[in-house]
């Protein structure tokens, strides 16, 4: 049988920044969902005589991308991008931010996050924004696109692989959360799903 704890480390890493909520499965694996395989798709396309179209890291920019649809799994709302691209085609971007469904403390927004995406753990900076009024958000490692966030007002921003200075960077602006770079882009399966079945409704998936 399966216990689950839960545990939240006040322990500092270093000088004290970052800390740590974990949800910890006995006796299970390391993501809820599931792991990618080491299998190189070039090699899948060729041994099965199929086409391969690799929409990684256009997909994060498309209109309505992933980090549209990680916000709209977190029930953001009046989302506009956090940074637009120059391209002809309008709504293009990488980013988001929006307001949650309701105010929070800033610690029951993490536990909202973790609990919708099923995470084990988040990473994330000293809690210097009681509340969150407003939560910007970038798939994949978005640790460059920090100041965009703190431009944009956000009280907390969530991205992936954020390293030891990014915490220190974050300041007392606002809480940066590292959920994790595989388990942020993990819509995309739902995002591609969803194209797919639109565009060719009777296509078997």
């Amino acid at each position: 049988m399966m216990s689950l704890r839960l545990s939240m480390p006040k322990r500092a890493i270093a000088s004290g920044r970052v800390s740590m909520m974990c949800l910890q499965a006995y006796g299970s694996t390391r993501f809820a969902a599931p792991t990618p395989t080491a299998v190189a798709p070039a090699s899948i396309s060729s041994r099965t005589s199929c086409a391969l179209y690799a929409c990684h890291t256009n997909l994060d920019s498309a209109p309505e991308g992933m980090s549209q649809m990680l916000g709209n799994l977190l029930g953001l709302r009046n989302v506009i991008l956090l940074e637009p691209t120059a391209t002809e085609m309008p709504g293009s971007g990488f980013g988001i931010v929006g307001e949650p469904e309701h105010v929070l403390p800033t610690e029951e927004f993490l536990r909202t996050v973790r609990d919708r995406l099923s995470l084990k753990c988040i990473r994330y900076s000293g809690i210097t924004r009681p509340t969150v009024r407003r939560a910007a958000l970038c798939t994949g490692a978005g640790a460059s696109m920090m100041s965009a966030a703190k431009r944009a007002g956000a009280d907390v921003y969530l991205s992936a692989d954020f390293k030891y200075n990014d915490f220190l960077d974050a300041d007392r602006e606002l809480v940066i959360a590292d959920i994790g770079h595989f388990e942020s882009e993990y819509c995309a399966i739902d995002l591609i799903y969803e194209i797919i079945r639109k565009k060719m409704p009777t296509f078997a998936l």
